[in-house]
């Protein structure tokens, strides 16, 4: 199935559309689609799908094997048999993912579009629901509360009916905080990420998910064997397809000793 962009494309708010090609092939498959990892699934009805289906996902970070599962989780039921492998230079405990804090909040690239709040939302609301579960300790995922507070009025926040109890804060509130004079209080999630991706390594491997410790330089490396490819290098993403909107965004985590009363404070 062909991927067509109309207008501005998906990260504009666009959405695919999808029709059968075989690009020539004569054994009557689809030639193999590139979808980019951001993209919903939502769109297709299995019953436009073949019987058959081979998917490569490249990349093995947090979005790579949650891509894979996503597919395991819509597919798996209705197509068989599918086949999905993961093919990655590096896998846990050494991929940037595994570094990561996993702190659930779009604080820096929050531009409020549509289909990024659906999606932030949609992440939070399948998060929450595993709290309960026995797995979340082994997952790495916990509720965290905290502050964010800013030096004058802003707008609130995209994804302020994801999270639990957002509030404005009080002038109480505000007073323990010198030099500041506008805030929030909310209860987020964290989801670390040095426990949640052996967790989906695991999960991934009992659905008969493969995985193969391999560099992909082009897609042309994948021949004609899958139906689709979808790709999650990262920023190494635009060397597989370019796309200048891909910019890469440091993060840094910093191990202190703290003695206060307060869980999290985000200052800015």
């Amino acid at each position: 199935f062909r991927e067509e962009r109309r207008g501005k494309g998906l990260r504009s708010g666009g959405r695919p559309r999808l029709r059968p090609a075989t690009d020539g092939r004569t054994d009557g498959r689809p030639a193999h689609r590139l979808l980019p990892s951001h993209w919903s699934w939502e769109g297709i009805s299995w019953t436009t799908l073949q019987a058959e289906m081979r998917v490569a996902v490249i990349g093995a970070g947090v979005i790579g094997l949650s891509s894979a599962q996503c597919i395991i989780n819509r597919f798996q039921p209705t197509v068989k048999p599918l086949t999905v492998i993961v093919y990655a230079d590096t896998f846990t405990p050494d991929t940037t993912s595994d570094g990561a804090a996993g702190f659930w909040q779009p604080y820096v690239l929050d531009e409020g579009k549509p289909e990024e709040v659906k999606w932030n939302k949609e992440t939070f609301d399948y998060l929450l629901s595993y709290m309960s579960s026995s797995d979340a300790n082994e997952m790495g995922l916990f509720l965290q509360s905290g502050y964010n507070i800013f030096k004058e009025p802003v707008p609130d926040p995209s994804w302020k009916d994801a999270v639990l109890g957002f509030r404005h804060l009080t002038t109480k509130e505000l007073k323990q905080f010198p030099g500041f004079s506008y805030g929030w209080f909310n209860t987020t999630l964290m989801l670390e990420g040095k426990s949640y991706l052996p967790w989906m390594m695991a999960k991934l491997k009992e659905c008969g998910v493969k995985f193969v410790e391999k560099k992909i330089s082009s897609f042309q490396e994948l021949g004609q064997d899958f139906d689709v490819i979808v790709n999650c290098t990262g920023i190494r993403a635009q060397e597989l397809q370019p796309d200048p909107e891909l910019k890469p965004a440091r993060g840094q985590i910093v191990k202190v000793t703290v003695f206060t009363k307060y869980s999290v404070l985000v200052r800015y």
